[in-house]
């Protein structure tokens, strides 16, 4: 039977354990606050509305969908649910937002460029088109912004169980039903395995109540999108052996979960397309409350073509003629599973990305930003404003989107036995392929270490 390994990370969205490599596929300080502030907030997406008039999104590696659904909740957040928004004229700035414990709003727009330390620049990015922000949400709901969103993923198991995952607030000293040691670890070992410390962690970012609408709503989206698109997953034996089992229920959405066998049902009664849109119609009419319907119109009206894709990215990309101006490349660990890493996958990516596009992932790896370099990308670090440090790696075609670049120090690792990249020439190999090629190019490499520059700069 295929096994989930889901853990409550430390802003209480749900985390899981990959237990065939031994890694954590989510941050257990949080798996939602992962998306928001390594992926969706450095992609700047004003910015590239800006410059190319639409998004289309490569969201690499899937899982159960964090990215793609903060993507989402991120938009309908900045355009009908601040409380500030009609003060507002840029709705989806990145750096336009102020977070605390308990709510996300949208700040007043403030033309003063912050430095610190003159390492960084944090600034305020605008459409190059004001947002008419009207009281009328009527209005709101019926604007429309081109987005396309493609999500891949080799595990369809994991795809199909996006639209349950979880979007309730956990209580403050939820057990975990799943324990390991890896995760433990990163937990700094706190107490019967609670998700929430103040002390230990207190610049974690909670959710707020709209966090959790949304997810909900486009948890729903994501289910109505699999009964069109992928009807075959009604009938998957491994989705329908997690759901059932008692051991996960409470990581996973009532609603979602009762609309799947209420699908199940339906679909042997009658042929499955006459009756899935009267189906689907009365549903969400039946158990979303009122304060949902506004906002699923919305998610319903952003213009949004999403598509999932179940295969090995790679495969995916080499048919592919596509283009995206952002990608979401968030594989697991290069050293431990590289195939997501390489020289020619990332080269691969530079084929597919345009000009005016940014590639965004949470690694800060040499091989990893050394293998961007090499594929032609200029490439720098992403500043968080909020936790005053360096998070990941942004890379792009046009120079002026790098807003950071890579210290002396990150630049000179490259060059150093760490920077050595993985390759994948066929774009075919296995990850124990991948490393033991690496480690022959490293017994026979003459570059200096690690460890050796560090004492050059004194680290």
């Amino acid at each position: 039977m295929y096994k989930i390994h889901p853990f409550i990370t430390n802003d209480g969205s749900v985390g899981l354990y990959n237990a065939k490599i031994d890694d954590i596929y989510h941050s257990v300080t949080g798996a939602a606050e992962e998306a928001y502030e390594k992926f969706v907030l450095p992609a700047d997406i004003a910015e590239i509305l800006s410059l190319n008039g639409e998004i289309r999104l490569l969201d690499v590696c899937y899982g159960v969908g964090y990215n793609s659904k903060i993507f989402l909740n991120f938009l309908l957040n900045k355009k009908f649910q601040s409380k500030n928004f009609q003060k507002c004229k840029n709705v989806l700035s990145e750096y336009n937002y102020q977070i605390d414990d308990d709510n996300i709003s949208i700040a007043k727009y403030n033309d003063t460029i912050r430095s610190d330390n003159s390492k960084s620049i944090c600034s305020d990015s605008l459409l190059s088109h004001e947002i008419n922000l009207s009281n009328n949400k009527d209005e709101l709901i019926n604007k429309k912004f081109k987005i396309s969103v493609t999500a891949i993923d080799s595990d369809k198991t994991l795809g199909y169980l996006s639209p349950f995952i979880s979007p309730k607030k956990f209580k403050k000293f939820l057990k975990n039903d799943f324990r390991n040691k890896k995760i433990d670890k990163f937990r700094n070992n706190l107490a019967n395995g609670t998700f929430f410390e103040t002390q230990n962690f207190a610049n974690t970012r909670r959710l707020s109540d709209s966090d959790y609408i949304y997810n909900r709503v486009i948890n729903l989206y994501l289910l109505d999108y699999l009964l069109e698109k992928h009807p075959d997953f009604l009938s998957n034996k491994d989705v329908n052996g997690i759901l059932s089992c008692k051991e996960y229920a409470s990581y996973f959405d009532d609603i979602s979960c009762r609309i799947f066998e209420q699908s199940k049902s339906i679909r042997y009664k009658n042929t499955f397309l006459r009756c899935l849109n009267s189906f689907l119609h009365n549903i969400y009419y039946k158990y979303i409350s009122f304060r949902y319907k506004n906002d699923f119109k919305a998610l319903k009206n952003l213009n949004v073509d999403f598509n999932m894709k179940f295969d090995d990215a790679r495969n995916i990309l080499i048919t592919s003629n596509n283009t995206y101006n952002i990608i979401f490349l968030d594989a697991f660990t290069p050293s431990i599973s590289p195939t997501l890493w390489t020289y020619d996958f990332i080269k691969l990516l530079y084929d597919h990305i345009e000009f005016n596009g940014v590639l965004v992932t949470y690694t800060s790896a040499a091989p990893v930003r050394n293998a961007m370099i090499k594929a032609g990308f200029h490439v720098g670090r992403i500043y968080n404003c909020r936790k005053n440090k360096y998070l990941g790696t942004i890379a792009s075609k046009n120079k002026a989107l790098i807003k950071n670049d890579l210290s002396d120090y990150e630049l000179n690792l490259l060059n150093t036995k760490s920077g050595i990249i993985y390759r994948d020439p066929n774009l075919k190999a296995s990850d124990g392929e991948i490393i033991n090629c690496r480690n022959q190019e490293l017994n026979l490499s003459t570059l200096i270490s690690a460890t050796e520059l560090k004492k050059q700069y004194k680290l």
